[in-house]
Formats: structure tokens, sequence, C-alpha cells
């Protein structure tokens, strides 16, 4: 089973990213990070292993996974731009609400 999170969206992905995320990746002990170039997305993510999972453990690796993602974002952001997720829905909601406003002739 794989637990990730979405952690920056239209960053740069750079050799330069590729390497931070190396360095952070040895530093943490749960959940690594990695770049989808494509995309322009930074992911966190942790593979669980295991036939079965009992709701406690789910909910250990969704924390872990999610509070990583909150410690790191914007320290990728500050190096490598992009948007936090947090960022990214906030942005998408206020098109949303300005969606009837941006129909109108």
């Amino acid at each position: 089973m794989n637990v990730f999170a979405l952690v920056v969206q239209g960053t740069n992905v750079t050799d330069e990213l590729y390497g931070y995320l190396m360095e952070v990746n040895k530093n943490v002990v749960f959940g690594k990070f990695f770049a989808v170039e494509g995309q322009r997305l930074v992911v966190c993510q942790e593979t669980l292993l295991g036939d079965k999972m009992g709701p406690e453990e789910l909910h250990i690796a969704v924390s872990a996974v999610a509070q990583l993602a909150d410690e790191y974002d914007d320290k990728i952001v500050a190096k490598f731009r992009g948007k936090t997720m947090q960022q990214f829905e906030d942005d998408a909601g206020n098109i949303a609400r300005q969606w009837p406003d941006l129909r109108a002739p």
C-alpha cells in the first residue's frame, strides 16, 4: 500500500531539486520525496509492506506523511518556486468563487 501527499505544484524540476530531495530523503526515516517532472510536482510517499494493516497503522502512516509534507512544502517553494498544495487549493477556490463573474458577458 502506498500513502502519499502532494507537496508542491508548479515547481521547476531541475537537477538541483533532485539533489535537494535526495539530501532530505537521507535525513528522514518515514516517507520519501520525489519529483514528477512532466507535472512539475513534488510528492511525499511511504510504501507500507504487509498483507494486513489495522486502522492504527494506517492512521500513523497518513499522519507521518502529512507532517513530513507540511514540514518541507514551504522550504521547497522558497528554493524552487511553485505553490504549496494549500496555496494551490486557495487559488482554485478563489477562481471557483469568481466563476459566475468570469462567465458573464
